[in-house]
C-alpha cells in the first residue's frame, strides 16, 4: 500500500513539474528514472530477479519498501531543486534554442580543434592492443589502459564522455542545419567516439543516441518522428551490445560486430534490460543495508576534484574500498551517506544545484541545454551504480563549466544590448 501511495505522490509532483517547466530537462529525466527504478525494484519477483541476486542473501530485494522509501527521498531532493523555476513559453524557448545553435557555429572551428586534439592525444596514449580487444570490463576507460600516462593524457582520457557528446552534437546539429561541409568534418570524431563507447560496453553509447533525437525535435520541421524511431531503436541496440559485452567479457573495437550480433541474436529480454537500466536501486539499497565504516582518507579522496596522479587515490583504492562483490562496488548515492552527513550534504547539495543551474542555462542558450541536460542525467545514472570517485569529480567539472558558461552567456547578452542598434537599458 505504501508503494502505491508514494508512486501516486511522485506522479502528482512530476505532473506539476511538467506543467511548470514545459521543456524536457535533467530534473524531468532524473525524476522519471527514479519512478521507473522504484517500479522495477518493487516488481523484482515478477521480473525474476531472485536468481540474479541469489549471491546476496541479505539483498534489499527482500526489503522492497525500504528501497522505495530511500529513492522517494532522492525524488524529493531533485524536485525541490526546481522550485521557483518556470518555463512555459515553449515556442519561444525552441526558437531561442535554434538561434543559439546557429550562433554557436561561428565558434565551432575552435571547439572542433579542441575536441579533435584531445581525441588524438587519447588515441596516442592508449594501449592499442587493449583498445582493439580485451576481456576486462572497464579496462578501456580506466587509467591502466594508458601506455603514456601524464597529466595531459589522463585529462584527455577522463574527458572522453564530454568529447563524445560534443562530437555527436556537432555532427547532427550541422547535418540537420544543412551545413554539410561541417557535418562531414564532425562525422569522423563523432563516429569514432560512438565506436569508442560501444567498444567499452558503456551506457554512454546508448545515451549518445538521444542527442540526435533532441536535436531533431528542436531543429527539424519534418522527419522528427522518423529520427526518433531510428535513433530510439539504435539506443536499444547499443544497450543490448553493452549488455552482451559485459555478460561475455568481450570488449574492444574488434568486438563491436560480435557485440551487436549478440544483441540481435538474443533479442529484447525485459528482465535483462530492466536490470541493467535500473540496477542502481539494487546496488544502492544493498549498499545501505550492508553498510561499513570507510576510512577518512577514502572518504576525503573520493570527493577530491583532482586526478589520481595528484591526490594518490589509486594507492588506497584496493585497501580502503568496501565492495558488495569483487565486480560490484557500492554506489555513490550510498557511499556518501555512509561517509557521514557532512559528505552527504556537500554531495547532494552540489548535485541539486548543478541540476538547477542546468535548467536555468536551458533558458539562455540552446547549445548548453542540449549538452548539459543529457550529461547531468547520465551522472545521476552513474551515481546509482558506481562509486563516488567516478561521479563527484565529473560533477564538479560540470558545475564549474556551467558557472563559466552562465557568466559567458550573460556577458554576450550585455554585449549585444550595448552594441549599435541593440537595446540599451538606462
Amino acid at each position: 500500500m505504501l508503494f502505491y501511495l508514494i508512486l501516486f505522490v511522485e506522479l502528482i509532483m512530476l505532473a506539476e513539474l511538467m506543467v511548470r517547466i514545459r521543456l524536457l530537462t535533467s530534473a524531468h529525466l532524473i525524476l522519471m528514472y527514479i519512478i521507473l527504478s522504484q517500479i522495477v525494484f518493487w516488481s523484482a519477483d515478477w521480473l525474476g530477479y531472485e536468481e540474479l541476486v541469489d549471491g546476496l542473501p541479505s539483498s534489499f530485494l527482500y526489503f522492497t519498501t525500504e528501497g522505495v522509501l530511500f529513492y522517494f527521498a532522492f525524488f524529493i531532493l531533485f524536485y525541490l531543486s526546481t522550485v521557483g523555476i518556470k518555463i512555459k513559453n515553449i515556442t519561444k524557448i525552441v526558437d531561442d534554442i535554434r538561434n543559439s545553435i546557429n550562433s554557436a557555429r561561428s565558434i565551432q572551428y575552435y571547439i572542433f580543434i579542441f575536441c579533435v586534439s584531445f581525441i588524438i592525444i587519447d588515441f596516442i596514449a592508449i594501449d592499442k592492443d587493449v583498445l582493439w580487444k580485451n576481456y576486462r570490463y572497464l579496462f578501456i576507460g580506466g587509467g591502466e589502459s594508458l601506455i603514456y600516462s601524464n597529466p595531459i593524457t589522463r585529462i584527455a582520457h577522463s574527458t572522453t564522455p564530454i568529447l563524445a557528446i560534443v562530437s555527436v552534437f556537432g555532427f547532427f546539429s550541422n547535418l540537420f542545419g544543412r551545413n554539410f561541409r561541417w557535418a562531414m568534418l564532425w562525422f569522423v570524431p563523432a563516429l569514432w567516439m560512438v565506436a569508442y563507447a560501444t567498444a567499452s560496453a558503456s551506457r554512454l553509447s546508448a545515451m549518445l543516441m538521444f542527442v540526435p533525437i533532441v536535436l531533431g525535435i528542436v531543429m527539424l520541421r519534418r522527419g522528427r518522428l522518423l529520427v526518433g524511431i531510428v535513433f530510439g531503436l539504435a539506443a536499444v541496440m547499443e544497450l543490448g551490445a553493452a549488455l552482451w559485452g559485459r555478460g561475455n567479457l568481450e570488449f574492444g573495437i574488434s568486438a563491436i560486430p560480435t557485440m551487436l550480433g549478440g544483441a540481435l541474436s538474443e533479442g529484447l529480454d525485459l528482465s535483462d534490460y530492466s536490470l541493467n537500466l535500473f540496477q542502481g536501486i539494487f546496488v544502492t539499497s544493498d549498499s545501505l543495508m550492508i553498510g561499513g565504516n570507510f576510512s577518512d582518507r577514502y572518504s576525503l579522496l573520493s570527493m577530491s576534484p583532482f586526478p589520481s596522479f595528484i591526490d594518490g587515490f589509486n594507492n588506497i583504492l584496493e585497501s580502503d574500498q568496501i565492495r558488495l562483490h569483487l565486480f560490484v562496488p557500492m554506489s555513490a548515492l550510498a557511499e556518501v551517506i555512509l561517509f557521514g552527513w557532512p559528505y552527504a550534504v556537500v554531495f547532494f547539495g552540489i548535485f541539486a544545484y548543478t541540476v538547477r543551474l542546468s535548467i536555468r542555462l536551458s533558458r539562455k542558450n540552446g547549445v548548453l541545454y542540449i549538452l548539459f541536460t543529457p550529461y547531468v542525467f547520465l551522472l545521476f545514472v552513474i551515481a546509482n551504480a558506481y562509486p563516488t570517485r567516478n561521479v563527484f569529480r565529473q560533477l564538479v567539472y560540470v558545475l564549474i563549466l556551467s558557472v563559466i558558461a552562465s557568466l559567458f552567456v550573460g556577458w554576450l547578452g550585455r554585449r549585444k544590448q550595448a552594441a549599435p542598434g541593440g537595446l540599451r537599458r538606462r
